[in-house]
């Protein structure tokens, strides 16, 4: 980014001093100008996606660690189990599907769920 500012600061003065005609002044300036906006905008996709990529790994780390404490259990605990899951979301049961399972097996049919986990695992 430095250099291409260094470029656009020497074409400018060359167009000053008469080294530089107008029109290719013109031409430079705005392949430098839109050469250095994609740069900004990559250099900001690749600073998102470090910043993703290190939560994750602090997540992962934290996921490790938690297991690591209950690698030996003997019993599944309320404690142990508010540690892992945050919170478990039971949707409704679809109408149609339940009667054509219904009808086809009869069977009882259970809601669907969501579990979200206090650790995102990718």
């Amino acid at each position: 980014m430095q250099e291409l500012e260094k470029l656009i600061c020497r074409i400018y003065e060359d167009n000053i001093l008469g080294k530089l005609p107008d029109e290719r002044y013109a031409i430079l300036d705005g392949q430098y100008s839109k050469e250095q906006k994609d740069l900004s905008a990559e250099i900001a996709d690749m600073e998102a996606e470090l910043s993703g990529y290190e939560e994750g790994r602090r997540s992962a780390e934290k996921f490790i660690a938690l297991v690591d404490k209950y690698q030996n259990f003997e019993e599944l605990t309320t404690y142990m189990l508010n540690e892992f899951v945050e919170k478990i979301v039971v949707h409704e049961r679809d109408r149609k599907e339940a009667l054509r399972r219904h009808r086809k097996w009869k069977s009882i049919l259970t809601s669907s769920a969501d579990i979200y986990r206090h650790i995102s695992v990718r």
